[in-house]
């Protein structure tokens, strides 16, 4: 199982590696959790969506198994 974290800040969106403390748990696929910290306004969440999707491509998961919590 593969945990990392995608860390939103007022200027960036950063991908780190593990769960960070504070974080929240976002998407999740076979073998992935992928967690949020930060501030999440309507404005960045497509570049949140795309490193979501990256990531889940980076370790060769089909997208459509990629699941996403939490979002309104």
């Amino acid at each position: 199982m593969e945990i990392i974290t995608i860390k939103v800040t007022t200027t960036t969106v950063i991908v780190l590696d593990g769960k960070v403390k504070g974080s929240r748990l976002k998407y999740a696929a076979p073998g992935l959790e992928i967690y949020i910290t930060g501030q999440c306004p309507v404005c960045k969440r497509d570049k949140i969506h795309y490193h979501a999707m990256q990531q889940a491509i980076a370790r060769h998961i089909p997208l459509s198994q990629l699941k996403s919590y939490g979002w309104v």
